[in-house]
């Protein structure tokens, strides 16, 4: 599972950097459009492009964080207690978290299912493809802990279980 997992985070990592440059290049375009007024001086559908791909983004974010160790964690309790409630703690922790990602997946794919027939209004993309973000992070991450409890590590880092 662990080959899987790295798989997966280097995929999110590499969709997340090209969907930044294509992000980049568009807004600038749009910018230099606007500035020298090509076509009118605007390009409406760069807005929700750009939105669009802010989500995707943020959202393979959290599984490329999640594997560093870079979400916010208050570890400050957590640190000054003896080794063994440390673990205990981490599993605790672990357990919590798999239980949100199953029901933020699941909810997730209930709202991509929802927005099938949606349409966004410039690119006429369907908005189940933007939602679908939810339930893909979710999956993913919820492969990461589950791998982390395979190899008695905490993924956060902020509680370690060895």
């Amino acid at each position: 599972m662990q080959a899987l997992v790295r798989l997966l985070v280097g995929a999110a990592c590499w969709i997340g950097i090209t969907l930044f440059a294509a992000l980049t290049v568009c807004l600038f375009w749009s910018v230099t459009i606007r500035y020298f007024a090509i076509f009118g001086g605007s390009l409406p559908w760069v807005e929700e492009f750009a939105r669009f791909t802010f989500i995707w983004m943020a959202f393979l974010g959290a599984i490329v964080a999640l594997d560093r160790g870079q979400h916010i964690a208050i570890d400050l309790l957590a640190k000054s207690l003896p080794g063994p409630v440390q673990r205990v703690l981490a599993a605790s922790v672990n357990a919590v978290v798999l239980v949100f990602l199953a029901v933020y997946t699941v909810k997730g794919a209930e709202l991509v299912r929802l927005t099938t027939d949606q349409l966004s209004p410039q690119l006429s993309l369907p908005m189940s493809v933007i939602h679908s973000a939810i339930p893909v992070s979710g999956a993913v991450m919820f492969l990461q802990i589950l791998s982390a409890f395979g190899q008695r590590q905490n993924v956060s880092r902020a509680v370690p279980l060895e």
